[in-house]
């Protein structure tokens, strides 16, 4: 591929740039920051996922390692500005351990390739700027002493040569970036892991906490969490109920973007309900020295609430409007004005009556039930956390006592319970909802319907063709079988003989059939109309089929259908819908209706 010269354009080479690069020179501090970090949620991401996104919002983090998320699969999915990527347990086992990398929008752009290893394992390449990273989402077994049997034993040297041969996957121009939960006491500063920890921390070491070590001095890597003089609330990342406080939750980074590193520090006001706490490490500089690139705004695309036609009043009012507007079209002689008017009369009036919806490109609508309510209570949840860490942190100065530490901790936790109860509920009324709606009418919600199946199932399932059938209708299952028939398959669909001679006849029959139809009736425009298929997205017309429906014999005018001349378009094009329309009520003299109709959207 010959790759064009763009050192001559006005904005210099910053048009073929990553859109990662892309930060002004000397800008804005946050743009040239970016913050890395590890939680482990405990207990599961299903109702914990939006609070996770809350709080990498106000907390504007770029990468978030979570463990414990007890999901099953592997799987990439998308909420709102943010992408994850799960890497959980095979669907047959019970839902436990799970790893996950929620990235934002920016650091999203990045991902070159990743890969999930197993529940405790998954790693990510990005490239950021002018640097290459190689990330690893790590979930440690827990070490529980000398006192384990030699089967966990087993299981935690298996864990730890995996993650080395992950580690071996990196590149030599990459910068290794570790984190999450290692369930290791890594120590202070001691005699041969100078370069690898800092002064600050816990003076405990365990098993786990030998394997980091070791692991960082055969890559070259520091564990940022020691390097940073801190008070030791912000330096214990796990703090439980009749457990003494550790440090085992860490980010750890190549010895050569060290001096990037801002400081890494424990956040205890999360408000995630977990004994762990949020470890976050900020960096400089990965995406400083490039030039911002003037971006095309476009505008946000608005889709028209068609489903609302299904209720009566609105239906009711939106023949009523159409009926007005449409009086003295019939004085319309000329083609291009008639269609412009009857496209932009039947436009603005649904819009009006139905309303529109804005639909932003890449991003996605959080769960119904994430309503004003629910964040509310969500908020004061979070306060009463607040409060509990301020009396227990009191409590150790003799500013605070028992009773007080006691009161705060049942505030919190009778919040939590009604918390859930109010989710619970939420979540039924919206499926409450979304049967009721199934139920009312099933033909009208057909798209609906299998939305909802799509939700359901998820999007974990495997797509990958195992067979195909030959041209005698035999099934092939080899590779390179299956590539030779997908060959001959678009070989024959591109013959330009058989497609010319087809365009021919098709052509010709509907000269034949135009000969004969003079003039089509109300009758077979009504006929025709309730025949097309709901659900089909509206082309840049924007005039879907369930508008037409709707108006039925208002909008069913022989005057326009009669007017416009049969040209077979797309359904995107100009007069695309009109000429559709004309040309099924016209099919049945050389076509079925389905045929002709699955054929015009092929």
């Amino acid at each position: 591929m010959e790759i064009q010269n763009n050192n001559n354009h006005p904005n210099g080479g910053d048009v073929v740039r990553h859109p990662s690069r892309l930060v002004s020179r000397g800008g804005d501090k946050r743009l040239t920051e970016s913050r890395f970090a590890t939680l482990n949620v405990g207990g599961g991401m299903e109702e914990k996922l939006n609070e996770v996104l809350q709080m990498m919002d106000e907390r504007k983090i770029d990468i978030l390692c979570v463990n414990e998320t007890k999901r099953k699969g592997c799987d990439t999915t998308l909420h709102g500005t943010y992408t994850a990527y799960w890497s959980g347990v095979p669907s047959s086992d019970r839902a436990c351990q799970g790893v996950g990398v929620v990235l934002s929008a920016r650091m999203a752009e990045c991902v070159r390739e990743f890969e999930c290893v197993n529940s405790r394992l998954m790693w990510i390449r990005l490239k950021v700027g002018m640097m290459r990273i190689f990330l690893v989402g790590v979930y440690a077994p827990v070490d529980r002493g000398a006192s384990i049997s030699q089967r966990v034993r087993d299981e935690r040297q298996i864990f730890w040569d995996e993650l080395r041969e992950v580690l071996k996957v990196c590149k030599s121009n990459e910068r290794l970036v570790l984190l999450g939960d290692f369930n290791g006491w890594v120590g202070i500063k001691r005699d041969g892991f100078e370069k690898v920890l800092g002064m600050y921390g816990d003076e405990r070491v365990n098993d786990n906490g030998r394997s980091v070590l070791e692991i960082c001095q055969e890559w070259n890597l520091c564990v940022t969490n020691t390097m940073f003089d801190h008070k030791r609330i912000h330096l214990y990342t796990r703090e439980a109920e009749n457990v003494r406080k550790s440090m085992i939750d860490f980010v750890i980074v190549d010895e050569r973007i060290r001096k990037n590193v801002i400081d890494s520090r424990v956040y205890r006001g999360s408000g995630i309900h977990s004994d762990h706490f949020l470890v976050m490490c900020r960096l400089s500089g990965l995406f400083k020295g490039w030039r911002q690139r003037p971006r095309t705004v476009t505008a946000d695309l608005k889709r028209i609430k068609v489903e609302n036609l299904q209720e009566e009043g609105v239906n009711d009012e939106y023949r009523s409007r159409l009926k007005t507007e449409f009086n003295g079209m019939d004085e319309i002689s000329e083609t291009e004005q008639l269609w412009n008017s009857f496209k932009n009369k039947v436009v603005s009036v649904a819009s009006e009556v139905c309303g529109v919806r804005k639909r932003h490109k890449g991003k996605k609508e959080k769960n119904v039930w994430w309503d004003k309510e629910v964040q509310e209570a969500v908020c004061k949840k979070k306060k009463l956390w607040l409060d509990w860490l301020a009396t227990r942190a009191n409590q150790r100065n003799h500013t605070a006592s028992f009773d007080k530490i006691s009161e705060a901790k049942k505030d919190y936790r009778r919040m939590k319970v009604l918390v859930k109860e109010l989710v619970d509920r939420k979540k039924d009324e919206q499926k409450d909802k979304m049967e009721e709606r199934l139920s009312q009418d099933f033909q009208t919600n057909i798209k609906f319907f299998w939305k909802s199946v799509r939700l359901a199932r998820g999007n974990t399932q495997n797509s990958e063709l195992k067979s195909i059938k030959d041209k005698n209708g035999r099934l092939v299952n080899e590779e390179e079988c299956i590539l030779e028939r997908w060959k001959e398959y678009f070989e024959s669909l591109f013959d330009k003989e058989k497609a010319s001679t087809s365009i021919l006849e098709l052509n010709e029959s509907i000269e034949n059939v135009s000969e004969n139809e003079d003039s089509i009736s109300m009758d077979k425009i009504v006929k025709a109309l309730k025949g097309m298929k709901s659900g089909k997205a509206a082309g840049y017309d924007r005039v879907s089929v369930e508008m037409l429906k709707a108006g039925q014999g208002i909008v069913a005018s022989p005057k326009i259908y009669n007017h416009i001349p049969l040209e077979i378009k797309s359904a995107t094009g100009k007069r695309g819908f009109v000429n559709k329309l004309k040309a099924k009520l016209m099919s049945e003299a050389y076509y079925s209706v389905d045929e002709f109709f699955d054929g015009m959207h092929s």
